[in-house]
Parts: C-alpha cells; structure tokens; sequence
C-alpha cells in the first residue's frame, strides 16, 4: 500500500468503540473503486491536463480526449466517491448509534468525507479524478477562391443544436495557408465544407457525375484537372487540403457520422446544394456571368437569401440575428461592385457551412458523395433522401421522403421557441 495511503489510514477507521468488521469493508470497496478508476483511466488514454477535480473551476480550454464521454465521467470522479461514500456510510452508521443520533451522523459523514477525499487526492493520479469537459464542434464554411488574388468567402460557427453563435462570416483576399492556422486552431472538432476542389487525382469523375445528377437542373459544375489547376495557379484547393491533412483532418467525407468528433474536412458544390435541398427545377442564376445583368443577379440573390434563410429556421434560427445584414432582402439592391461580389461570396460560405452542420447532424451516407474519396469527389449532404437524383432508400422513395419530413418537423419542434 503506498505511503500516502497508510499515513492517513488511522484517521479514515471508525471509533474504537465501533466493531473490527465495518473497517474491512469501507476498505475494500475503497479499495476497489480506486483500483477500476485506474484501470478505466488508463484505458480511455485520459490526460491528466484534461480533467479537473470536483468543485474546482472549468478550465478555459475545451479539449477531449479519445474514449467516450460516460466512461471517463466514470473513470473521473464517480468510482472515486463512491468508496468515499461506502466508507462514510459505514463511519456514519459506527458513530450515529450514540446519542444525538442525527447531527452526529451528519457531522461524521461531512468528515468521513473530506478525510476521504483528501487520503485519494494524494494517492490517486489527477486523471482518475479530474472529471472530463466537453469540446464545442465547431463548423467551417469557405467559398474558397482558387487563385492568390481573389476574395473567398468565410463563415464559422461554434456550438451545438439550439446553442450555435456565429464567430466569422467575411469575404475578402485570404491565403490558404491562413485558412489553414484559422481552421486548426478552432479546436478537436471542426467540420469544414469548402467550395473548391480538394482531391484531384488521375482519372477525377467527380465533375462528370454532377453532370449526370444535375445537368437537367443547369447545375454542372467545371471540371478539376491536377496539372492544369497548377499550370494556371489555381491549385489553391488541393494545397489547402495537403496543409489540412497535415493538421489531422480527414478529407474523407463518408467518415463524417452523426455528432462524430474529429476534424473533417469535403468538397460541396453549393449549386448542387441549393437544387437538392430547395428542391429547385433549376439551379439559383446569381453568380455574375457574361449575359446576366446585375439585375437579374440581384433578383436571383434575394432568391437565395430567402432559401438560406428558411434553411436556417430550422437547423439553426439563433444564427438569423446575427446575420440579418446578409438575408435583407435589401442588401443586393444596395451592393454594387465589388460589394455585390463579395455579397455572393458571404452567402456561399453561409451554404458552406450549412452543408457541415447537415454533414454533422446527420451524418454522410455513401449515397451523399459523388465521385470517390482517392481521386475526387463531390459531397452533398442529403442527397441519398432524394429520390430525384436515383438515390436508393432501405425503405423506398416514399419512406425516404417522410422520413426527411419527420426529421425536419422534429427540428423545428426542438430548435425553434
């Protein structure tokens, strides 16, 4: 038995005048407690910097650790004290058989207690105490631009359903090499959706099933090749994901489960989005191109609010207010220039990050992907419950549809006042 143990044995025994039996037991379930404390401790891999001790302040930084989150909750702080609370139950019982038998019984069992705590605190390692705090998911959005010299588009947002808050939404010149420290340093749990190409390997097909899926919609999307990207220095997109691989994120997106932890990380397409969760005959026309007038463009934008807006009144309305400025029906006809550029920019990122917090809530079915993980692909987060697409429900088309309607109905019911 280690020292810090015997030293302070004496005090943890009953009364003298208690019997010899009760010592043994209050030891051995002490004992016991501290040795699956240990052993469960050890096995979840918990950092001792990773845990605090009961009634001691939060730390600032939100980290987790590998394991689940009851185990080590387990291994942190409830074995521990539930010897404590065998051997002051057993102290109590000792004592309170005397006169005034209720405050002494509470007094010895306060006491029991902190003797308790104190001869475990030296004994037993802090990663068997600490108890475990949560990490916050965070969810990244990033239109991102695929030479050196444009804007992209970036939206962040941090917590869980009924709980978000908005951290960044801006559009501007900003390398990838940033996006990367500003994505990593977001925390374990970031979720990252980002319009650009990511895998480009030999033989992409990526592009060529979005046509398939969505030509009838007019949303094709341009095709990704790896040594013209690079020939042209638009090769932003596959930096980006060799700088976010090396920062322990996974690119790929079939591994995004329901509330999984980790850093993720896919390719969307917002076009492909906006047709499959609006449930559009044709894609939103308002990216300015050759033949569009800024009108039309702007008509098309107070289109797109209006859906994003919807969207976000069910999988997050606390996220309406701080981005109002963005969904007034009134900001493209104020945007001009570069202004309604950079409009279309923000509202693309806001897709984006719509598609991770789906990808997260949901979870990604094989089904959401087109394309393949090594040589490319395309994720949209939903698509497998679309029959329009071809997608193949267990249940049938049918089935598949109001399953998607109860699962937004219970949305609204549970986020929304």
């Amino acid at each position: 038995m280690p020292v810090a143990c015997a030293s302070r044995l004496p005090s943890m025994m009953p009364a003298q005048n208690a019997p010899s039996s009760r010592v043994l037991p209050s030891l051995l379930v002490w004992g016991v407690s501290w040795v699956l404390s240990e052993q469960i401790a050890a096995s979840t891999g918990a950092a001792p910097a990773q845990f605090r001790f009961p009634g001691e302040n939060a730390p600032n930084n939100r980290s987790r650790t590998s394991g689940s989150r009851a185990t080590r909750m387990r291994a942190g702080w409830v074995l521990p004290w539930l010897g404590a609370s065998a051997a002051a139950s057993h102290r109590d019982s000792s004592i309170s058989s005397g006169t005034g038998r209720s405050a002494n019984a509470r007094r010895a069992r306060r006491l029991a207690m902190g003797e308790m705590t104190s001869a475990m605190r030296a004994i037993v390692p802090p990663a068997a105490w600490r108890r475990y705090t949560p990490a916050v998911p965070a969810f990244a959005g990033i239109d991102l631009a695929w030479t050196r010299h444009h804007d992209s588009g970036v939206c962040i947002v941090r917590g869980e359903p009924g709980h978000f808050e908005l951290v960044s939404h801006f559009a501007g010149i900003t390398p990838a090499e940033s996006l990367v420290e500003t994505l990593a340093a977001l925390g374990p749990d970031v979720v990252a959706a980002i319009d650009a190409p990511l895998v480009v390997g030999p033989g992409r097909t990526a592009e060529r099933e979005v046509g398939r899926a969505f030509s009838k919609y007019r949303a094709s999307a341009h095709s990704a090749n790896h040594d013209l990207l690079r020939r042209e220095g638009r090769d932003a997109g596959p930096r980006l994901a060799e700088a976010l691989t090396a920062k322990g994120f996974v690119l790929d997106p079939v591994t995004v489960t329901r509330h999984a932890p980790g850093r993720f990380a896919f390719e969307v397409y917002p076009h492909a989005l906006h047709v499959c969760w609006f449930e559009l005959d044709q894609r939103i026309p308002y990216k300015r191109k050759g033949g569009r007038s800024v009108a039309s463009c702007r008509e098309a934008l107070g289109t797109l609010q209006r859906h994003l807006g919807e969207s976000l009144a069910i999988i997050a309305p606390e996220l309406l207010a701080p981005l109002a400025a963005d969904l007034d029906p009134e900001a493209p006809a104020r945007a001009k220039g570069s202004g309604l550029k950079q409009l279309e920019d923000r509202l693309d990122a806001l897709t984006c990050v719509i598609a991770a917090m789906r990808a997260w809530r949901d979870g990604m079915a094989p089904g959401d992907v087109l394309g393949e993980g090594l040589t490319g692909y395309v994720a949209v987060p939903g698509l497998a419950l679309d029959c329009r697409f071809g997608a193949v429900h267990p249940l049938g088309c049918r089935h598949a549809h109001e399953a998607k309607d109860a699962r937004e109905a219970d949305l609204r019911r549970l986020y929304q006042p």
